[in-house]
């Protein structure tokens, strides 16, 4: 059940080593020193400890909200490198239950977090007078964040090297003063918002837990499912806010903030969720209610003061979620010059790197026909599986075309297989260990099988 963190870590150093991210390493090593030498190191690994701590905060907080304990007793909680779903709740005949949150949620959370925090610490400074300036001037600018296609930026980097390398590569982001504080307190929000949302499931009694939407699905607001996930919603929501004000009892700083803050990081996890489900995801991946659906019904609940600052931070982040989970040819890809551009971003990457991720980001924004035309033009003389399957793959045959670019007939059906989840990155990854073993050249290993994985993307996401 629980993943190989010795193998993910040791897996983790050789992809930074290979990259020649010598700081990203130094980083990676002094992290786990400090694990090691913490409170915490008598837990198997860091994100073993914040999953079992995320489990015993929200259990007293349900509890304090009326829970009874014996609901809860038989509930498992973990975070998984399973893509098979990004959070989801596995019940049992005896009443006990797995609550499974993919590593994917966690990262991407983080990237919302601060984008966020840096604006939420400038609100905080100074006088009442002086914030109220500042969220006047906030709200009549519809946004947050100065400029939200940073995170636009961010959002699409990461997304690049889940797809591509399946690593959760990000940007360094600085935040100065209380922004750091709040970043990290967004961050368990968020984590205690999805994993509590799951565990409200098996309070309420909502059995499997599907979601109440399938892609491109509206249900009446009267819908059970739909009700289910909004009663989890609120569940998971009024327990993390009391487990916040825990924390914030001897910070005073910060206490008059913990409502808000509590509200921003329920609303982080929901766009972190549809960034995942989106974005990663081929198939199966839209395991919860859009975000922007999921937060008006949560903001219709909130004082006034809460729901205004709320709908600050929607205003910038949702349509900048749905532009970075965009791969169509009207999209913006990756900016490699962002890094440089903006002082509070920082990489220990050279500039050829960052091309090169700019590159990959555009290649997954190329229309049809050109994807089409540069496997055609890669076929040795004689040889035309390249192209034939390219075709194929753009009238919609998608399991023709894996067959014909080398996907053992198993393999295939089962990649094609509109019951099994799939993400982009595992696709690409068997298109090009079959693409390895027919010949493919070294250098054209990267780029082929990404355009062919692009290529039949939207055909197995529609038919899912």
């Amino acid at each position: 059940m629980a993943p190989d963190r010795q193998q993910q870590l040791a897996s983790m150093r050789e992809e930074l080593d290979a990259l020649g991210d010598a700081r990203g390493r130094a980083d990676l090593d002094g992290a786990m020193s400090g694990f090691l030498g913490s409170e915490w190191a008598d837990h198997q690994d860091p994100v073993t400890a914040l999953a079992e701590q995320l489990t015993d905060d929200l259990t007293s907080a349900l509890a304090e909200l009326g829970t009874a304990p014996a609901q809860l007793a038989g509930v498992v909680a973990t975070f998984t490198l399973q893509d098979d779903a990004s959070a989801r709740l596995r019940p049992f005949a005896d009443g006990s239950g797995l609550v499974m949150v993919s590593d994917a949620v966690l990262t991407a959370a983080d990237v919302y977090a601060a984008a966020a925090a840096g604006s939420l610490a400038r609100l905080a400074e100074g006088g009442v007078l002086r914030r109220l300036w500042r969220a006047a001037g906030a709200h009549r600018r519809g946004a947050f964040a100065r400029d939200p296609q940073v995170l636009t930026g961010l959002l699409r980097y990461y997304h690049v090297h889940q797809r591509v390398y399946g690593l959760s590569g990000k940007l360094g982001v600085r935040v100065g003063g209380d922004g750091g504080q709040i970043r990290t307190l967004l961050n368990v929000q968020a984590a205690r918002f999805v994993f509590g949302h799951e565990l409200a499931h098996h309070v309420l009694g909502h059995g499997r837990a599907v979601s109440g939407f399938s892609p491109d699905e509206r249900l009446p607001v009267c819908s059970a499912a739909q009700q289910q996930e909004l009663d989890a919603d609120l569940l998971a929501h009024r327990a993390s806010v009391r487990a916040l004000e825990r924390d914030l009892a001897s910070v005073p700083q910060l206490a008059e903030l913990a409502g808000l803050i509590a509200v921003l990081g329920s609303l982080t996890a929901m766009l972190a969720l549809h960034s995942t489900e989106r974005a990663l995801f081929v198939r199966c991946g839209n395991t919860h209610p859009p975000a922007g659906d999921r937060a008006a019904r949560l903001l219709a609940r909130l004082s006034d003061r809460h729901q205004q600052f709320a709908a600050m931070l929607l205003g910038s982040l949702l349509p900048v979620t749905e532009q970075a989970c965009a791969y169509r040819p009207d999209a913006t890809p990756f900016d490699p010059a962002l890094p440089g551009r903006v002082r509070e971003l920082e990489t220990p990457h050279p500039a050829a790197y960052l091309a090169k991720i700019g590159a990959l980001d555009t290649l997954l924004c190329r229309p049809t026909g050109w994807l089409v035309q540069v496997l055609a033009d890669a076929d040795p003389e004689g040889a035309p599986q390249l192209g034939t399957g390219a075709r194929q793959a753009a009238d919609g045959e998608a399991e023709q075309a894996l067959l014909t670019w080398g996907l053992a007939p198993a393999l295939a059906a089962r990649t094609a297989d509109p019951g099994q989840a799939l993400t982009f990155h595992t696709l690409y990854s068997r298109l090009r260990t079959a693409m390895t073993a027919a010949g493919m050249p070294t250098e054209q290993r990267l780029a082929l099988p990404l355009a062919a994985a692009r290529l039949v993307e939207d055909t197995l996401r529609a038919t899912g």
